[in-house]
């Protein structure tokens, strides 16, 4: 098996391209108001999930956290 075969290197670098854009979509498009959705449910409409101090998450800004 050759070493550095440009057209494997090629093929893996559009693959982890194809699969980048794929995930990056998935994640932010349907996560985002799937979580948020899940949280509001849980706790209410902009209801406290986490309470450290400083920082404050509430249900409307849990998924940008």
């Amino acid at each position: 098996m050759p070493t550095n075969d440009r057209r494997e290197i090629f093929g893996w670098a559009m693959y982890d391209w194809a699969n980048s854009g794929f995930q990056v979509t998935v994640l932010t498009v349907m996560s985002g108001p799937y979580l948020t959705a899940l949280a509001q449910r849980d706790v209410g409409e902009n209801g406290v999930i986490f309470d450290s101090g400083p920082f404050l998450v509430t249900a409307k800004s849990f998924f940008p956290f």
